[in-house]
């Protein structure tokens, strides 16, 4: 039988001038698994001439099969037949991906490698597969170096149908802290059940549970091995271990009555005993809390989706909390304007990259601060330790992008005042910053990725070109996934006002959502 023709010569795939294809002792023959029952020597193959020693050394899988081949040899022919090349057939789904595994073999170099997100789930597995454990450590940095949320999406739904579950799982839970960017667009659409799952299941999720439910059964209606609950079919295994992740009970009686359906009925009664019984699921996230300074209004739930700076005032009387306050900005009984800065902030989470959004339901003059807090057990230098060490335990680090003055600021607060920042610090802005004063109806986006090294914070107004970018000197001692392990910090959004009557609201989700 003649050997399979080589038609990618090692020289030309791994770009080395100094190696001789004469010489090399072994064809690998990558075969899709479709075609592994075909003849021997199949046109779709992809025949590469290679080293035996070179692959002995890479992995214990090589190894192993060269040995084998060897025995197959001798007990057939009862000689090797050194002049002869070995013939390993590969059955591999991604033929070009391993292509690119011989070239990183044989440049040694696992450190400095650079891939398209798509391949690097299929190379990761692989990596795993022919117990490549250089290769597989040197695929995972890349994938710990994934910073946009479409690329995280991309490697979610890749390791899903890879059957990398672990990864799948970890790069859901990733996305939960951008929730409002990956819902408005549409990027949990190709999430598979395991990735949606570890969304669905995260306290950091910070949204309305309402919109959480609407976006499930998006979800599940655009996928077509999936039932929506309110469509004619009953609910599988499948889709009732996706509602079980709802939190009901952080709804209101009201919108559990709206609900109510054939398919869920059951979720939505146990969702109001616990209402009843005061034994709620621990709730989601917050996007901020109320202190004397603050008041925040609940709507069809739990979840406070608007902040309002009320002062020592009292709101308007009337039951905010069952009016839609998306449509009317409650008002503060107040007769003379008051300016004094104050300021809150949300549940604490961990995470390593977060979007979040933010609407201006009103502002007097637009003075309003947003930005993040970040636990640490060190001050931001030397020269503010003193007022650092004298803080309470529950002193955080909060940097934000103050629109009274268009700069950004760093300093320090904790729960024993709501208008003091202490060793505030105002970072010098460049010539080219943006002016931009906010107004009611504005909508802000505020991103946030964490490295080892500092953590990159980016402000952006929907409609308008302001955009402006801070790195932030803060070093990660966190890790987040047994996999990714990407650098993470303990943080939580931060606000801040001036004007007694400000008011914020978390925007709905967006079609017309754009990165």
């Amino acid at each position: 039988m003649l050997d399979p023709l080589v038609n990618l010569r090692l020289s030309e795939l791994t770009g080395r001038s100094d190696i001789n294809d004469d010489y090399t002792d072994m064809l690998l023959i990558l075969r899709k698994p479709d075609d592994f029952f075909k003849s021997p020597s199949s046109d779709s193959d992809v025949v590469i001439n290679v080293h035996t020693g070179v692959l002995r050394v890479a992995s214990s899988y090589f190894n192993k099969a060269i040995d084998s081949l060897l025995e197959k040899r001798l007990k057939e022919s009862g000689h090797l037949n050194i002049g002869a090349p070995l013939q390993l057939v590969l059955d591999t789904q991604y033929p070009s991906v391993f292509q690119r595994i011989i070239y990183y073999i044989y440049k040694n170099d696992y450190q400095n490698m650079n891939e398209e997100t798509r391949f690097l789930v299929p190379l990761y597995s692989e990596s795993v597969r022919f117990d490549l454990s250089e290769l597989k450590n040197g695929v995972l940095r890349m994938i710990r170096s994934q910073a946009s949320l479409e690329d995280l999406a991309n490697l979610a739904s890749a390791a899903e149908s890879a059957g990398e579950l672990e990864l799948a799982s970890e790069c859901g839970r990733i996305l939960s802290d951008s929730a409002y960017a990956v819902l408005s667009s549409n990027l949990h659409v190709n999430f598979g059940l395991t990735a949606m799952k570890s969304f669905l299941s995260s306290d950091n999720l910070q949204l309305d549970e309402v919109e959480t439910f609407a976006a499930l059964c998006y979800y599940m209606d655009t996928n077509k091995n999936l039932h929506s609950p309110y469509s004619t079919n009953h609910l599988g295994k499948q889709e009732k271990d996706l509602v079980k992740n709802i939190r009901f009970c952080s709804m209101s009686p009201k919108a559990l009555s709206e609900f109510r359906c054939d398919s869920v009925n059951t979720f939505l009664l146990d969702g109001a005993l616990r209402i009843l019984n005061k034994t709620q699921s621990k709730p989601r996230v917050f996007p901020w809390n109320e202190n004397d300074e603050y008041k925040t209004i609940k709507y069809n739930g739990l979840f406070p989706i608007m902040l309002v700076r009320s002062g020592k005032y009292q709101l308007t009387d009337r039951d905010h909390n069952s009016s839609n306050c998306k449509l009317v900005t409650p008002q503060v009984n107040k007769k003379v304007p008051s300016t004094y800065l104050a300021h809150t902030h949300g549940t604490e989470r961990e995470g390593c990259e977060f979007f979040w959004a933010f609407q201006v339901s009103k502002t007097q003059s637009g003075k309003i601060g947003l930005g993040l807090t970040v636990s640490s057990d060190q001050p931001l230098d030397e020269l503010s330790r003193s007022v650092f060490s004298t803080m309470s335990k529950s002193r955080k680090i909060v940097f934000f992008y103050d629109f009274a003055q268009n700069k950004f600021k760093s300093g320090y607060i904790d729960n024993t005042s709501s208008t003091e920042i202490r060793s505030l610090w105002t970072y010098d802005s460049n010539m080219n910053r943006s002016v931009y004063k906010l107004k009611t109806g504005d909508i802000v986006h505020l991103r946030t990725s964490v490295t080892f090294s500092c953590v990159n914070l980016q402000l952006s107004v929907v409609n308008s070109n302001f955009n402006e970018k801070f790195t932030i000197p803060i070093s990660s001692k966190r890790t987040l996934g047994n996999l990714i392990k990407r650098a993470a910090i303990l943080t939580s959004p931060f606000v801040m006002t001036y004007d007694v009557g400000d008011a914020l609201v978390l925007p709905g989700l967006s079609s017309n959502f754009k990165f």
